[in-house]
């Protein structure tokens, strides 16, 4: 599984933002999970499966994708940068040989409001000699 930085304050599942249980047990993880659509059918009824609830769209509305960082970025650059904007939950930033950023990164706020501020405030500054650009992120579930 993708190893997302958090914040030391949060302690959380990384997947659906609930405090309540680890990444492997949570009802959104299909790729290691314990979900079956044919118990989900039995158990949710029409619009109340997990996948549709609002607490999940909430936690899904606070990603946001961080692009055109310099090649020497780091995962700490991002939770530096963004932090001033409000608490964030995990950011992460994907390195080519450990060494090299790949570009891109993703946060993930407590609030889409922090989220909001952050967009409004980074987007187009220049860091490392590259103008970042932020937007939100769609994760595929």
């Amino acid at each position: 599984m993708l190893h997302f930085w958090r914040d030391p304050e949060f302690e959380f599942c990384y997947i659906c933002g609930e405090d309540n249980h680890e990444e492997f047990f949570c009802p959104f993880n299909y790729l290691y999970g314990t979900h079956e659509l044919r118990i989900c059918k039995a158990r949710c009824p029409p619009g109340e499966h997990l996948v549709v609830s609002s607490r999940h769209r909430e936690f899904l509305r606070c990603f946001v994708r961080v692009s055109n960082l310099p090649p020497n970025f780091r995962q700490w650059h991002l939770g530096r940068l963004c932090r001033a904007f409000g608490p964030m939950r995990m950011w992460h930033v994907p390195m080519l040989n450990d060494e090299v950023c790949r570009g891109f990164g993703f946060a993930i706020f407590k609030t889409r409001e922090h989220a909001e501020a952050a967009i409004e405030g980074l987007n187009g500054e220049c860091f490392g000699g590259c103008d970042v650009r932020l937007d939100w992120a769609y994760p595929c579930i």
